[in-house]
């Protein structure tokens, strides 16, 4: 078994608990490497940092614990999807908003080379 990719994501979370708190935290190496190594299977080294990201991203009342992280981060995907699927409506919105403000602006210059 190979515990590199568990390693340079623990090494990852580290340093973003550092960057946030300006410590170093606790971290289990021997049992989170498990764990992190879960992770990685799972999703991809891209996709964990990803979320790890987010984790550091967002409030947290356990100062973003790593074992919080391991017990939550499918509510962080869902999360992420529902922001994403949120933003890619509002774009739509305002595409839709941007067509129907120029369509009337036609038909206002239309009426108004009518009325003259």
């Amino acid at each position: 078994m190979n515990f590199k990719q568990a390693s340079d994501l623990i090494d990852f979370f580290e340093q973003c608990y550092i960057e946030r708190y300006g410590i170093k935290p606790q971290i289990n190496r021997i049992r989170d490497k498990w764990n992190m190594r879960d992770l990685y299977n799972e999703l991809g080294m891209r996709e964990v940092k990803k979320l790890i990201r987010l984790y550091f991203a967002s409030i947290s009342s356990t100062q973003h614990s790593l074992q919080f992280f391991y017990n939550n981060y499918e509510k962080l995907i869902v999360q992420q999807q529902l922001r994403d699927k949120d933003i890619k409506h509002r774009k739509e919105l305002l595409k839709q908003t941007k067509k129907r403000v120029k369509n009337e602006q036609r038909s206002s210059t239309n009426q108004r080379g009518l009325q003259e």
